[in-house]
C-alpha cells in the first residue's frame, strides 16, 4: 500500500507525511527533494533555468517509474495539475487531498522562508499573495478533489492523524 499526498503549497504535505509515515512504519519520499537532489538546483532555480513545463515532465517521468509498497509520498503542489498525473498517482496508491482554505494558506505562505517560484513576487504583499493563492487554488482543485480521500488538515492533532490512518488502511 502507498499512500501520495497532494495538496496546495504550504498544507502540510511534507510535516504530516512525514509522521504519517513514521506512526505507519511506511518510507517516507519528499518528491520534490528528489528532483532537487537529481538536478542538483532548486526548485526555483529549475523553473528559472530550465522552466516550469521542464519541471513538470520530472514529476510525470517519477510518477511513470515509481515502484515499491509501503510509502508515504509527498508531492508537489502542482504535481497532480498536469500530463495526466492524477491518473498515474491514483494507480499508484490511495491519493490523500490535505484541504486548507486559501486564508490559512496565506497566513502560512507569507512567512515561508522557502522560495516558491509561483508565489515569490506576492510575498510582500499579503492581500495581492491572498488574491494568487485563492486563483492557484481554485484552478487546481478540479485535479486534487480527483483524490480518493479528502482530508481537512486545519488543527491538526495526533487524534486527526490516527483517523486519517483509519481512512487509508
Amino acid at each position: 500500500m502507498n499512500i501520495l499526498l497532494i495538496g496546495f503549497m504550504g498544507c502540510g504535505k511534507t510535516s504530516l507525511g512525514e509522521k504519517l509515515a513514521e506512526k505507519m512504519n511506511f518510507k517516507f519520499i519528499d518528491l520534490d527533494e528528489i528532483i532537487v537532489q537529481s538536478e542538483q538546483l532548486s526548485i526555483n532555480e529549475i523553473f528559472n533555468v530550465k522552466g516550469e513545463s521542464y519541471f513538470r515532465k520530472l514529476e510525470t517521468d517519477w510518477l511513470s517509474n515509481f515502484e515499491g509498497e509501503n510509502f508515504v509520498v509527498s508531492l508537489g503542489g502542482g504535481t497532480p495539475c498536469f500530463n495526466d498525473n492524477m491518473k498515474i498517482i491514483n494507480s499508484i496508491g490511495t491519493s490523500v487531498y490535505l484541504q486548507l482554505n486559501s486564508e490559512s494558506l496565506t497566513d502560512r505562505l507569507v512567512h515561508s522562508k522557502q522560495k516558491r517560484p509561483l508565489i515569490e513576487s506576492f510575498k510582500n504583499d499579503k492581500a495581492k499573495l491572498t488574491l494568487e493563492i485563492d486563483k492557484l487554488l481554485k484552478r487546481r482543485e478540479v485535479f486534487y478533489n480527483k483524490a480518493n480521500i479528502i482530508f481537512e488538515v486545519s488543527n491538526m492533532s495526533s487524534s486527526k492523524l490516527d483517523y486519517l490512518i483509519g481512512l487509508v488502511v
